[in-house]
């Protein structure tokens, strides 16, 4: 069996679909915290838009809150072919505005260490 090609994966944050506002996103594990924890940490780039319902709003609303992410390779139903990841962040400060040149897009690099180890699910 080949790897897994990612076309469109899901990126719920606080029951939020990203999936057309990302670039990019990660969930890998990281030191070791004591001999039974590991961090974990959750990367992703982010379009900025504004306005109702865009990425810099959503975000910038759940600044400092303890938040639920849930990542699936696909966007369908959880399988043993498409798991699930869910786990909690405490969403850090947006940037308003990223350096771009003239006609670019501006994207929020969000890195953040899991509040807890992720629970995984294949149904």
């Amino acid at each position: 069996m080949s790897a897994k090609r990612v076309y469109l994966p899901s990126i719920l944050i606080n029951s939020v679909e990203y999936q057309c506002k990302a670039r990019s996103v990660s969930l890998e594990p990281g030191d070791w915290i004591n001999f039974c924890e590991q961090d974990w940490t959750f990367a992703a780039e982010i379009e900025i838009g504004y306005g109702s319902g865009e990425a810099w709003t959503l975000l910038e609303a759940l600044e400092n809150t303890l938040t639920t992410v849930v990542l699936k390779p696909e966007d369908s139903t959880v399988t043993a072919t498409n798991p699930s990841a869910s786990f909690s962040i405490r969403v850090p400060a947006v940037p308003f505005m990223t350096s771009v040149a003239r006609g670019e897009r501006m994207i929020i690099p969000l890195e953040v260490i899991t509040e807890a180890a992720p629970v995984f699910a294949e149904a």
